[in-house]
């Protein structure tokens, strides 16, 4: 018995003095088995502001007008790029007309990336006819301001040159009035901008997606009706990709979250537990 309580004592204490280099290659792994074969753990109740983003998409009829303002960088992407993904999906699967825009230079790549990846998976969709990515515009305030009275004052011209006005995508889009949907993708305090010079100025429906640390801030929006929908970090981006039926980057980076989060607490209690048995011995 003895023996056996020695041994036990012993284990105790690699347990309770284990190398931190070992929990970084089990949450390293974890992660990556996450990522790679993402486990689709049970999603829970479905965010009423995601679904009324959804649900605003949803009502749109065919060959609606989306302005879609996708402020991605290599820095959010984790949290925005699913967000943009799955409500670029959305409108395609819809039928409707496509217009992105940028006024972060580092998005550019990213952007690009993400239509020519919608590209691919939708061959029936033609540039110029169901989408359109407009040059980037350094200028916000001028380039929101000057949309609200005449769209071709500012966009004269598409992101490769083309004349902006004769696409079919622009049908009928002449000032910010004539969107019938807009959202804004970004990190930083650019909703608040397109609220202030925008939607509250040239009334036309504006939603926003954005990441999980800036999500509380844009409560007081929501309840005065200035922002009719919210798509709010990673579990937002899961929840589009779960009322589409397309999981995807959301699902499998909540997936890894999760997991994460569950072998932090597990590795937690254990060297708790391992604690109180070698007080116990």
């Amino acid at each position: 018995m003895s023996v056996m309580r020695l041994k036990l004592s012993a284990f105790l204490d690699r347990l309770s003095g284990l190398d931190r280099r070992v929990v970084f290659v089990l949450l390293a792994a974890a992660l990556v088995y996450a990522v790679c074969r993402p486990p689709r753990l049970p999603v829970s109740a479905i965010d009423s502001q995601t679904r009324k983003v959804y649900e605003l998409v949803q009502s749109l009829p065919e060959q609606s007008f989306i302005l879609v303002a996708a402020e991605l960088d290599p820095a959010n992407a984790p949290e925005l790029y699913p967000q943009a993904q799955a409500l670029l999906r959305h409108a395609f699967d819809k039928n409707q007309r496509v217009a992105v825009l940028y006024f972060s230079a580092s998005a550019a790549g990213v952007v690009e990336g993400l239509l020519r990846e919608l590209a691919r998976e939708y061959p029936g969709k033609r540039y110029g006819e169901d989408y359109v990515l407009l040059p980037f515009m350094p200028d916000y305030a001028a380039a929101l301001t000057q949309m609200g009275t005449d769209f071709y004052g500012i966009y004269d011209k598409d992101s490769s040159g083309r004349d902006l006005r004769g696409l079919p995508v622009m049908r009928g889009v002449s000032k910010l009035a004539d969107v019938n949907l807009a959202v804004v993708f970004s990190a930083t305090t650019m909703l608040d901008n397109w609220v202030a010079l925008a939607s509250d100025r040239f009334g036309f429906r504006l939603a926003g997606g954005v990441t999980a640390v800036v999500q509380p801030r844009y409560g007081p929006y929501l309840q005065t009706g200035q922002l009719a929908g919210l798509i709010g970090g990673m579990k937002g981006s899961a929840d589009y990709e779960a009322l589409l039926g397309k999981l995807d980057g959301g699902a499998a980076g909540l997936d890894a979250l999760n997991i994460a989060n569950f072998l932090a607490l597990g590795l937690i209690l254990l060297a708790n537990a391992a604690l109180w048995l070698r007080r116990v011995l």
